[in-house]
Parts: C-alpha cells; structure tokens; sequence
C-alpha cells in the first residue's frame, strides 16, 4: 500500500456550471472521461450548460497553462480526446476567453497547507541550522550593520523550492506536530537565553571564558535570531573578539544539536512506521468483513431461497386447484353434453325403432291380414262346399226320414213324448 502520494502536478478546474457534480480533477484522462461521461448524461436528462475548463499548475501561484470554454451536449459522435487534447500540454499555451479566468491565488487546500513530509522534518530544521550557522555573526560591525540586515532578509523572502508531499497517517501526523511544537518553544528559550549572554557581553566588554561550563550551555543552543541583535557601531575590539572566539563552538555545537535531533526524529518515524504491519492488519480485518459479508450474504441469499421456494410452491398450489377446477368445470360441462347428446340419440333412437317396429309390424299385420284374407276366402270356399255337401246329405237325410215318417205315419200313428224323450236322449 502506497501511503506516500505525489502531489498532482495540474488542477482541471470546471466552473461556470452548477449541473456538474465536481469543480476539479488532477488528470487530463480522468477529464475527458469524466467529460464524457457528464455529456452523456446531460442528454439522458435533457440539460444545458456551458462549463469552462482551467488548467492550472498546482502550486501557490496557480499559473494558469490553458483554459477553454465548451458547450453540453455536444452528441455522441463528439471526440473528446481530440476536443480537449490542448489539456494534455506541459507548456502553457496561448487562448482567449471571454470571462475572466478564475483566480485561485487566494484558495489554497487546507490538507496540503497541513500536509507535512518525512523530507521535511529530516531536512528542514537541518536547512535552517545551516543558514543560521553560516551567517558571520561574529563579523558584524557598526559599518556592516545595514548590509547584514539585507542579508538576513534576502535569506528569509528566498523562494522555497517546490516541495513533494507525501501522505501520513493522522495520529503519526499529530505526534510529529507535537513534538515539532515543543522543538519550537525550546528554540524560543534558547533564543532568550541567547539574547541575554549576548547583552551580558555587550554590557561588560569583557571576554568570556571558553570552558566546559561554556561547552555545556553552547549544547543546549539551537538557533540565533540575528534580528534581535542590536550592533552598534561604537562596539569595541573585545565584543568583536568574544563573538570571533565563540563562532566555532557555536557551529560544531549546532552541528552536533542538528545531529542529535535528526536522529531523534529518524528514531520516533521508525517508531511510528507501522507499514510492516499494514498488510496482516488489513488482511485481517477485510478477510474478517469478507466473512462477515459471506455469512449476511449466505443469510440473506437463504432466505430469498425459501421465500422464492415458498411462493413458487404458493403458485404452484394455486395453478394445480385453478387446473383442477377448470378441469372439473369442463368434466361437469362435457359430461352434460354427453348425457344431453345421448339422450337426445336414445329418443331419436327410440323414436325412429318405434316408427320402424310399428312399420314393419303394420306391414306384417297388413300381410297377415292379406294372407287372413286369402285364408278366409279359401275357408269360405271350403265351408260353403262343405256346406253344400252336408246340406246335401241333411237334406237327403231329411229326406229319407221324412219319407220314413211318411211310411211309419201311414202304418202306425206316432208317439210324440217317445220322440221328444229321443231327442232329448
């Protein structure tokens, strides 16, 4: 993991239009993508505006390199790697606007005014010393007084060199201001005490000795303050002479303060540099929300399981009673028309059965009576020659009995009762 970020080198800053969701980028690929992108969604959302584009070095001054004015939307077949491929340059470049290009000399971004580097408290205090060690105090004269004083001001308007930033974890960030806090006031108390040696001296125009004692209160000095010295040009040949004799162990005792608080600050960056551990921490705690993901996730994906299980079964019951009573209603449907169908086919049948039983019963009985008739005809010949013949033969038989009667009736008179107890017998 890199805590340790460059600063940008550019600011893309957009202004002139409130419908876009950021004011400013840090790369010219993340502009023309973050253009696009922008372009296509004022046409989703059928929206207007004019939105200029400053490119801008990312330092105090704000040197403004380019900058350019577009129109949104512009359509799709808009190439905007080529549209804003001016944005891409290292060197400024000649345009004109028409509104004034927004100054932003005065807005600086308070993380980088905060943002301190590890270069900074390794080099800085150690710059300083330096500076300070090198100035010729103990060459100040009543004559040089003012050319010194322009030195010690063209030491401090000096422009700074651009300075990279790098990025600090906050508790490391705070502890390394503290202690730079106290370095200061410890500086502030050196300066005092300083100050009031240097009026000492300056009052007794006397030498001081250089001995241990010296050595001791020398290793506690971190800095001079050649403002607050007030040289006059009556000083005599003794000041002169104590400040000549004290410059070298002033910078061999500087020297050695600059050493031993460099080391100080190296030892507390070691102290506070944590980075070793900043892959098992981090595998650590994001496997543990990985798991604690996993686990919400698989909770989670049950339960829309069973839901979805449980409302498929639902409609599954459902669609079985639906298909159920949709085939019961067309059982009870076709199954009338059946019965209605069948019972119209038996009357239909009985119907036609009965017209041809009784037709064809008509027909035999017309036969019947047809072959009756030809029967009784035949009878009728028979018995009416039967008839004749027995007719004949009673009549001939009445005949002869008549002529018997005759016969007795003329011999013999005839016994009435004797003949009707015959008939009668």
């Amino acid at each position: 993991m890199n805590l340790f970020k460059r600063k940008p080198k550019f600011i893309y800053a957009l202004s002139g239009c409130e419908d876009l969701l950021q004011d400013k980028l840090f790369d010219a690929y993340e502009l023309v993508e973050y253009i696009a992108k922008e372009d296509y969604r004022f046409q989703r959302d059928y929206l207007e505006g004019t939105v200029r584009i400053t490119k801008m070095r990312n330092n105090a001054k704000r040197t403004v390199y380019f900058s350019k004015q577009i129109h949104l939307p512009q359509g799709e077949d808009t190439n905007w790697l080529e549209e804003l491929s001016e944005f891409f340059t290292k060197k400024p470049l000649v345009f004109s606007v028409e509104e004034t290009v927004p100054d932003h000399s005065e807005k600086e971004d308070s993380q980088v005014r905060e943002a301190i580097t590890l270069e900074e408290f390794e080099q800085d205090p150690q710059e300083e010393l330096k500076e300070a060690a090198t100035l010729d105090l103990l060459s100040i004269k009543a004559s040089s007084a003012k050319e010194s004083e322009a030195a010690i001001v063209a030491n401090q308007v000096a422009a700074p060199a651009e300075t990279k930033f790098i990025q600090v974890p906050e508790d490391e960030f705070l502890s390394l201001k503290k202690a730079v806090e106290a370095q200061t006031r410890e500086i502030a108390k050196l300066k005092e005490e300083r100050l009031q040696v240097t009026e000492e001296v300056l009052q007794e125009e006397l030498p001081l000795p250089i001995g241990k004692h010296s050595s001791e209160t020398l290793d506690k000095e971190f800095e001079i303050d050649v403002n607050q010295l007030e040289i006059e040009a009556s000083s005599d040949e003794i000041v002169q002479s104590v400040l000549q004799s004290t410059k070298a162990e002033i910078n061999q005792t500087l020297a050695k303060f600059v050493e031993t608080e460099t080391e100080k600050i190296k030892e507390e960056i070691k102290r506070l540099d944590k980075r070793d551990r900043i892959e098992d921490d981090v595998t650590k705690r994001l496997e543990g929300e990985e798991r604690d993901q996993m686990a919400t996730m698989n909770h989670q994906m049950a339960s829309e399981k069973d839901q979805q299980i449980k409302e498929e079964k639902m409609r599954h019951q459902q669609a079985l009673q639906a298909i159920e009573q949709l085939f019961l209603s067309q059982l009870q449907e076709k199954t009338a028309t059946i019965k209605d169908t069948y019972r119209k086919k038996i009357e239909q049948t009985i119907r036609e059965e009965y017209d041809r039983q009784t037709e064809e019963l008509s027909r035999i009985l017309q036969g019947k009576m047809d072959e009756l008739k030809i029967r009784q005809r035949a009878m009728n010949t028979g018995l009416e020659a039967n008839f004749k013949e027995a007719l004949a033969n009673f009549n001939r038989g009445h005949t002869q009995v008549i002529q018997v009667v005759e016969q007795k009736k003329q011999c013999s008179p005839i016994d009435l009762g004797e003949r009707r107890r015959v008939k009668q017998a």
